[in-house]
C-alpha cells in the first residue's frame, strides 16, 4: 500500500454550481470550492451562495465536481457544515455522489422517509456550506 504525504497530494480549487431540474435560468450565484485528491480519494468542500434563485424548477443538484466518481452505486456521502434560509426541511440534509457522476445530490432525511431537495427548499439568499468525500474513477 502506498501512503501519500503532503507533496504527493493534489490540492486546488473548483467552482460548484447549483441547478434545479438541470437548469439555472435567471440564477445568480457566488460560489467557491476547494478539493484535495489523494490517490483516487477526493475530499471536496465548498460554499453555495444563492443571490437570486431564478425560475428553474425541479430537483436540486450541486454541479461541477473536479473528478468523475467511480462506477459504484454510492460513491460518497457528505454532510453540510451549515445552512441558512432553507425552507420545508423535515430532517437533516445529506449529500451523496452517485455512480460515474460529477454532481452532488441533496436529500432531506425526514422523520418518515427521505426525499431529494428541490427548488422549493431554496430562496433568494440561501447559503450552504458543504463537504463530501468520494472515490474518483
Amino acid at each position: 500500500m502506498t501512503v501519500l504525504t503532503g507533496d504527493a497530494a493534489e490540492t486546488s480549487t473548483w467552482t460548484p454550481g447549483l441547478e434545479f431540474g438541470g437548469g439555472n435560468v435567471g440564477m445568480t450565484e457566488a460560489n467557491e470550492g476547494w478539493y484535495r485528491k489523494e490517490g483516487s480519494l477526493i475530499h471536496a468542500w465548498g460554499v453555495l451562495s444563492l443571490t437570486t434563485k431564478g425560475s428553474s424548477t425541479g430537483t436540486a443538484t450541486i454541479t461541477g465536481l473536479p473528478y468523475t466518481s467511480a462506477t459504484r452505486a454510492l460513491a460518497g456521502v457528505g454532510a453540510p457544515g451549515g445552512m441558512w434560509t432553507m425552507a420545508n426541511l423535515g430532517g437533516t440534509v445529506t449529500f451523496w455522489v452517485g455512480s460515474a457522476s460529477t454532481t452532488i445530490n441533496l436529500r432531506d432525511t425526514a422523520t418518515v422517509g427521505s426525499y431529494n431537495l428541490d427548488d422549493t427548499n431554496f430562496a433568494n439568499g440561501s447559503l450552504i456550506y458543504f463537504s463530501i468525500s468520494y472515490e474518483a474513477a
